[in-house]
């Protein structure tokens, strides 16, 4: 059953990859962020929408990267109709976001070009510098939540449910080495935040646990992350799959705050003349 779901999610992939070099009898740039959309879009929970733009705080701050962006649609309109246009960026408030998609058509290992890892690190994780009140675990939704009530969550998963969650997704990799990949990422890891998942060629990414004990090895942690000891490496089939998987492990736990729908009302007010009723 599952295995099946895999490559039924692949599969699309594949056919819209053919489709967009049948059409456009190429493969880069605007091209091959649309065809992941289209397929994100059959796949993606109700509550959820996917775009190509950027994301945005009540600070003005734009983050670096400027791919995919999975929104919530029924906190957050975008200013542009969305339709069946995908070449229309938007811009998404902090708010609205369940996660950011870096795209590459090739994912280079070495190198600093905009086709390179580094690249694409720095562009994924800078969305998590942004500023967006955090949810905390006792919220049962906006404005009601426990009190004096110790909540438990589970083990390795952040201390918030709105986490922010950023990929690396490319088509193909260069060079298609899992061990230069998880060198990258073992490197970095102590530097700040990490992207959550990188699926690019054959190569798959995410955080992982070391088990200890009689049977040792690297086991999954959580979708995020928060808590995980390092990045687990794979060369395997159906990348893209995985990467899709675990985006949707991601947005079943995230529950997102209100959006700050007074700021919008009053952004701009300050210097007017009003009339206040005590």
């Amino acid at each position: 059953m599952y295995q099946d779901w895999l490559t039924d999610i692949q599969g699309r992939f594949d056919d819209a990859f053919k489709d967009m070099k049948a059409r456009h009898n190429y493969e880069y740039g605007v091209e091959i962020e649309v065809a992941m959309c289209r397929v994100l879009r059959t796949v993606l929970p109700g509550r959820a929408e996917v775009c190509r733009g950027s994301v945005i705080d009540r600070n003005g701050t734009i983050a670096k990267g400027d791919d995919l962006v999975v929104f919530d649609a029924a906190a957050f309109t975008p200013l542009r109709g969305l339709g069946h246009d995908l070449s229309v960026k938007q811009s998404v408030p902090a708010e609205a976001v369940l996660a950011c998609i870096e795209i590459k058509h090739t994912l280079r290992l070495d190198g600093k070009g905009p086709t390179s890892l580094t690249k694409a690190f720095e562009q994924a994780i800078d969305v998590k510098s942004l500023e967006r009140d955090r949810v905390p675990l006792e919220d049962l939704g906006w404005g009601v939540r426990f009190k004096g009530v110790d909540v438990a969550r589970p083990k390795r998963y952040p201390e918030c449910r709105n986490p922010w969650y950023s990929a690396i997704w490319a088509r193909y990799v260069e060079p298609e080495d899992p061990e230069l990949l998880n060198e990258f990422l073992h490197d970095h890891h102590e530097i700040g935040p990490m992207p959550d998942c990188v699926a690019a060629g054959s190569l798959f990414s995410m955080p992982g646990r070391v088990q200890q004990g009689k049977v040792r090895g690297v086991q999954v942690a959580a979708p995020f992350c928060a808590g995980a000891e390092k990045h687990a490496t794979w060369c395997v089939p159906q990348t893209l799959a995985r990467g899709t998987a675990h985006l949707l492990w991601a947005i079943s736990w995230i529950r997102l705050g209100r959006m700050p729908w007074d700021y919008v009302i009053m952004e701009g007010m300050g210097s007017l003349p009003g009339i206040t009723y005590v």
